[in-house]
Order: C-alpha cells, then structure tokens, then sequence
C-alpha cells in the first residue's frame, strides 16, 4: 500500500469516527474557505449556555 493510500484510509477512519461521536459536528469542506468561521465555533457555545440558563431558570421557578 502506497504512503498516501494508508494517510487517506487514516484520514477515512478518524473522519468516520468523529462523525460517529455524539456532540461533535466535522466541518470538511476542502475550498477556499473551508474552514469554520468565529460565529459558527461559538455559535454552539452560545446555544448550549443560553438552553442550560433556561433549564437553570425553569428549575428555580418550579421550586419556589
């Protein structure tokens, strides 16, 4: 096997592990800018916070 034939079967395995993997999204897109932008890396951040501040709030409602 070819060195760029095991580094694409490498990169196939770690690509389908991370799809596989519960929480975490992969951003593959190989053209210019194929990368992830600021607001889509924080993006998930700021909806986690704000969806675990509503629980937080909800929690403290039912108990008063």
């Amino acid at each position: 096997m070819a060195k760029d034939d095991v580094a694409k079967a490498v990169e196939k395995r770690r690509d389908d592990a991370l799809r596989r993997a519960p929480g975490i999204s992969l951003l593959d897109r190989r053209d210019d800018g194929g990368y992830a932008s600021p607001a889509e890396i924080v993006g998930d951040d700021v909806r986690l916070g704000a969806a675990l501040n509503a629980a937080r709030l909800a929690e403290a409602v039912l108990k008063a």
